[in-house]
């Protein structure tokens, strides 16, 4: 049994009247409220020392409803304590190695972090040991990022809601890569006639998520796609490819957060191979743009040896908010997509970085892999009809089509690579062009029967 839990015993079991779980003997066994073992349970989590009486409104709410649960502490200040808690903040605690004493006199911020990595391990280990149908819970800013963390450790697929007080705010550091439902608190998280409701409907919305089958397909590990709107085209043509013969297509959008969820799908083992269609996160990571997924994109699929088909899909611009373009690109090219996403045409030097940067992740590749160059544009913008670009004082900028720069990726790449596993392919087709999906398809299942003949 795992360490914090070994010597402890959860309410539930003799001497706890309200049933809600047991842990005797170092062995965890949930109980309703007719003492019979249930096999999972709701996580209800929350800091008790600041938000104790609402998150117990919030497990009534569960629990009125028919659902079981679990009381999780993860107070920071001091530890709450209650006959009613199943799970303590020191536990909680000890689960990221730490001492609650030595969280309790630690500077918030550095509290909210250990406790959410305590929360996370504790959330884990319940999931493994199958006790865990859902999680819901409530905070302040302190206290959702803590939740945030602590749920982003459940699969994606399992339910979870969380009442925030920046529910209405930029969710993206807040959420990241996970399947967390945001429910904004509307104002401060404390009981009263405005919040009441409100987590009572979270309370209803986590159990209507739990009642919710899970298709026998989407246990199958399925094809991860990375993919933007000016590579729409080649994804639905690769899609169409691989669907027509029963595969199950996951397509992740190439902002930042989608390549995120994209590598977590892959940790998760929930993808059986990979379509970098649009890599265009890692040329954002390398320039500044917003839509950065940071340095590691792509190093999932490598370390995990999935086979893994590569194409230059969009990294013909990077993305930054309109207004807010850094100064020193002042003097470049634009187009500006939608009312917020401006795009900056790449130079050939930058996508040149491009090239040797993917070689050096390429290089690591322990089971074959392919790259496929479409000679003839990288997006829906990049071909000779293609649009005008601007500067930012809106001024004529010539064409956005650069076949110039365009072609120093392959060159960089070819020159970067070490290793006889990847396959570099050109195509004379634009990426979007139907001949260029079929190569892609074709050089995804090569490098898939390489893969098995190595084994």
């Amino acid at each position: 049994m795992h360490g914090w839990f070994r010597g402890r015993t959860l309410p539930g079991g003799a001497g706890h009247k309200g049933g809600h779980g047991a842990v005797q003997g170092g062995e965890a066994a949930l109980t309703g409220h007719s003492g019979a073992p249930a096999a999972t349970a709701v996580i209800v989590l929350g800091t008790l020392d600041t938000k104790g009486a609402e998150c117990r409104y919030l497990r009534g709410a569960v629990e009125a409803l028919g659902g079981r649960s679990l009381l999780v502490d993860v107070s920071c200040l001091r530890a709450a304590g209650g006959q009613d808690v199943d799970i303590s903040a020191e536990c909680v605690a000890a689960a990221a190695g730490v001492p609650f004493a030595q969280v309790a006199a630690m500077p918030r911020r550095e509290a909210v972090e250990i406790m959410g990595r305590g929360a996370a391990a504790v959330l884990d280990q319940l999931f493994r040991d199958g006790r865990v149908a859902a999680a819901v819970a409530l905070g302040g800013a302190n206290g959702s990022r803590l939740a945030a963390r602590a749920m982003g450790s459940l699969p994606v697929g399992m339910p979870k809601v969380l009442v925030s007080v920046v529910g209405a705010t930029d969710l993206t550091r807040l959420v990241g890569p996970r399947d967390i439902t945001v429910v904004n608190a509307v104002c401060d998280v404390s009981l009263n006639p405005i919040t009441r409701p409100i987590l009572r409907q979270a309370a209803a919305a986590v159990l209507g998520m739990t009642s919710v089958p899970t298709e026998e397909s989407e246990a199958t590990p399925s094809v991860a796609m990375s993919v933007l709107g000016v590579t729409q085209a080649a994804a639905e043509a690769c899609r169409q490819r691989l669907e027509a013969r029963g595969e199950e297509v996951a397509a992740f959008h190439a902002n930042g957060v989608g390549g995120r969820a994209l590598e977590a799908a892959v940790l998760d083992g929930r993808i059986a191979r990979v379509v970098e269609l649009t890599p265009s996160e890692l040329i954002n990571h390398l320039i500044g743009g917003v839509f950065s997924a940071g340095e590691g994109r792509m190093d999932a699929a490598i370390a995990r040896g999935l086979p893994l088909v590569v194409a230059p899909g969009a990294i013909d611009f990077v993305n930054f908010w309109t207004g807010r373009v850094p100064e020193r690109f002042a003097g470049r090219r634009f187009l500006q997509y939608t009312d917020e996403n401006l795009l900056m045409r790449t130079t050939a030097q930058e996508i040149g970085a491009f090239g040797a940067l993917l070689a050096a992740k390429l290089n690591r590749v322990y089971r074959p892999a392919a790259v496929a160059i479409p000679t003839r544009g990288f997006s829906r913008f990049d071909h000779p009809e293609g649009p005008e670009a601007q500067t930012l004082r809106g001024e004529a900028g010539g064409p956005w089509f650069d076949p110039e720069a365009d072609a120093v990726f392959g060159r960089a790449l070819e020159t970067g690579l070490r290793t006889d596993l990847v396959r570099v392919v050109s195509v004379p087709h634009h990426i979007n062009d139907p001949g260029f999906a079929e190569v892609m398809i074709e050089l995804l299942d090569e490098v898939t029967a390489r893969a098995l003949q190595a084994g």
